[in-house]
């Protein structure tokens, strides 16, 4: 599967759960005007791909890092995950819908009987 039919499949799952998620669209080249008007919004290089919230026993946030089987994280996906988890926040990277799915249930184990 390639990553975009991997994050699709993904989001297919998480609707599934009843989870609230947004696609972070943060892909692609983008011309430096452009770029600069996005980060001063609040885009942020190495933004995971998915935020994934529930309020299954508590409200949680999970960034969710989708990759190719072979697919290595780039140093501004390492920092941001270092920022998300000096937070208290969970990150995760997930090559699959199954890894995705187990990453669910470690933030709400709840989620596991509603499969």
């Amino acid at each position: 599967m390639t990553e975009r039919q991997t994050t699709i499949a993904i989001a297919k799952m998480l609707r599934s759960l009843g989870c609230l998620f947004v696609h972070v669209p943060n892909e692609g080249k983008r011309e430096a005007r452009e770029a600069a008007i996005l980060a001063a919004m609040g885009t942020r290089p190495g933004c995971a791909d998915l935020v994934v919230m529930h309020a299954a026993s508590r409200w949680a946030t999970l960034f969710l890092e989708v990759k190719a089987a072979a697919g290595k994280p780039s140093p501004q996906q390492i920092v941001f995950a270092h920022d998300v988890e000096r937070r208290g926040g969970h990150y995760v990277i997930a090559r699959t819908v199954a890894e995705a799915l187990e990453a669910v249930f470690a933030v709400w184990p709840e989620l596991r009987s509603e499969r």
